[in-house]
């Protein structure tokens, strides 16, 4: 436990434990189940954010080993775990409020 609160699990990602840090300053969870499903929505988020860094960089089209044209295998799993991350926030009862920075506006930063 830090002074801030209860410590992000070590297995987050750096975007994952950011989650964690900020919705735990502004909304504490002290059972063991909202903390679960805390740690799903950090996990989702940063899946999210790690699929979404590949698809900016090769495309939502790629080519496959005859050279055509596919769908980017990334994009799906980016939106799987888009879909995970809003059904966890939905599950902890949350808005996007408690997922922004403190100071920043709703709607001002994409998640």
């Amino acid at each position: 436990m830090t002074k801030k609160g209860i410590e992000p699990p070590k297995t987050l990602s750096k975007e994952g434990k950011k989650l964690w840090n900020n919705i735990l300053s502004q909304v504490p969870f002290y059972d063991f189940g909202g903390l679960a499903v805390l740690e799903s929505v950090c996990e989702s988020y940063g899946s999210m954010k790690q699929y979404k860094r590949i698809v900016d960089k090769f495309g939502v089209m790629v080519r496959d080993r005859f050279g055509q044209p596919k769908l980017n295998p990334a994009v799906i799993a980016e939106r799987d775990a888009r879909s995970a991350f809003l059904k966890g926030i939905k599950a902890l009862n949350l808005d996007f409020d408690a997922v922004q920075p403190p100071g920043k506006k709703p709607g001002s930063e994409r998640v």
